[in-house]
């Protein structure tokens, strides 16, 4: 196969409710790992290497690697609550939006693409 025959096939396969959930988890997914990078600490890059595994799972549309990404989101989301208790900032502010996005997205991803007939 070729370039033009998966990219064709992927944009028929992201239509819909499941489309725009997956493009919500890619840019997600993606601003989120460049957010923690951003924050210029060791816990920001020991947290964005954490989440890279996520990535082959993401960008293979397998359902469970959301499912377990959703899960591992809900720590991020608990340690930038303490994150925005102690220290708030604009980069914190943005991580809790990244990680909130990415979560819902990510959920209502695997909901629909269960539900959906596969091409």
């Amino acid at each position: 196969m070729n370039l033009r025959t998966l990219i064709h096939n992927d944009q028929l396969r992201n239509t819909g409710k499941t489309g725009w959930a997956r493009y919500a988890v890619l840019s997600s997914f993606f601003l989120l790992l460049a957010a923690l990078a951003l924050a210029n600490s060791v816990t920001g890059y020991l947290a964005a290497l954490l989440l890279l595994p996520f990535a082959i799972g993401v960008l293979k549309r397998d359902w469970r690697s959301h499912i377990w990404l959703c899960f591992v989101l809900l720590f991020y989301f608990m340690f930038n609550v303490n994150q925005l208790a102690a220290a708030p900032g604009v980069l914190a502010y943005v991580q809790g939006f990244l990680i909130v996005t990415l979560f819902t997205a990510a959920m209502f991803y695997c909901r629909w693409s269960k539900a959906a007939p596969s091409a």
